[in-house]
């Protein structure tokens, strides 16, 4: 979830740094550099838990796999 809040937080700095310094083009390009970092850190974080909660989500599946095999070798 963090992941999200700092990519939506890096677009809005970005519409408002491009918005707000029309005049300061140093102001406006390092806002845009730094709203790119948190795109990015974002994005980052997303693939990290993406990678988490699938590795967890194997695990059930090869829990939920034993058990059904389990209880075919206990009927059968």
């Amino acid at each position: 979830m963090i992941g999200f809040l700092f990519t939506i937080l890096g677009i809005i700095t970005a519409v408002t740094t491009w918005i707000i310094f029309k005049d300061n083009d140093l102001i406006r390009y390092s806002g845009l550099i730094v709203s790119f970092l948190f795109f990015v850190y974002g994005a980052y974080l997303k693939n990290k838990y993406m990678i988490k909660l699938k590795k967890e989500m194997n695990e059930k599946l090869e829990a939920a796999k034993k058990k059904r095999e389990m209880e075919a070798n206990k009927t059968a």
